[in-house]
């Protein structure tokens, strides 16, 4: 008893809002095609009931809001007994809409990537380029999107790239925004600590950045309690004067964090 409320309470409440949600549509169905079933009986110069008038709404061929039932009897017209390759195949027209969009979406990644990289290393695109990506996002995409394909259209580009090219202006501006705070995460000390170590640009990106942005904050929990570490030269070399009782082997607690040092070889790999 005890499961069957149990499951009762996770699924009622879903239950409870699709029946309202079927009846609602089932009731303006019937508001919004009865015109149509009225308009018929007058030029027909019969009657109708009621009860006449709602089983007509239920079952007009291009009704004006089609009734739950009919739409499911679509679908499976349209998915099970047409072929894929029929252009009136709604599988067909779904591979049209999920290729589109997916090139898009690849097109807005690569963007993104590549104006996230520059923004964050270049302070002149971080100052002109980033304000002009955020007011891209003010402007509606239904004042762009015809502006592209006519435009696009004019100069002979048409079929899937146009489409494309809005899924992409739709989906830059959030992989920009992530790869900049991601690419930003890592704290000072860290940056000071790579040139330190006379790291190039690219090493900082591959060792630092790029890893900051996979891993995100976690990265500096995790890192924050780790043992400092020091250049592989440093590390030999305290070690082997510590074995030869020249240096105290508590030495290494006047560095900023009391754990044992560990080399930083690991960071030429």
């Amino acid at each position: 008893m005890n499961k069957i409320r149990d499951f009762w309470n996770l699924v009622g409440p879903i239950f409870t809002i699709l029946l309202i949600i079927t009846a609602i549509w089932y009731a303006s169905a019937v508001w919004l095609n009865s015109a149509w079933a009225y308009d018929k009986a007058k030029r027909a110069n019969v009657t109708i009931s009621f009860s006449e008038m709602v089983t007509d709404t239920m079952m007009q061929e291009k009704p004006l809001l089609p009734s739950p039932h009919q739409v499911i009897k679509e679908i499976y017209k349209t998915t099970v007994l047409k072929k894929v390759t029929s252009k009136r195949s709604l599988i067909w027209h779904g591979w049209i809409t999920l290729s589109a969009t997916l090139l898009g979406f690849a097109f807005g990644t690569a963007l993104g990537i590549l104006l996230a990289v520059g923004i964050v290393f270049s302070k002149s695109m971080d100052m002109s380029v980033m304000p002009w990506v955020i007011t891209s996002q003010t402007i509606p995409i239904l004042a762009i999107a015809p502006m592209i394909i006519v435009v696009l259209n004019a100069i002979g580009v048409s079929g899937l790239l146009p489409k494309a090219i809005i899924s992409m202006y739709l989906s830059f501006f959030p992989v920009v925004v992530g790869m900049v705070k991601g690419l930003r995460s890592p704290d000072q000390m860290q940056l000071d600590q790579m040139r330190t170590w006379s790291a190039p640009k690219t090493t900082s990106f591959w060792k630092l950045d790029r890893r900051a942005q996979s891993l995100g904050e976690p990265m500096r929990e995790n890192q924050s309690s780790k043992p400092p570490c020091v250049p592989a030269q440093e590390y030999e070399q305290f070690h082997l004067q510590a074995a030869s009782d020249s240096v105290d082997p508590k030495a290494h607690e006047t560095f900023h964090d009391p754990l044992p040092l560990r080399s930083c070889r690991h960071l030429s790999r």
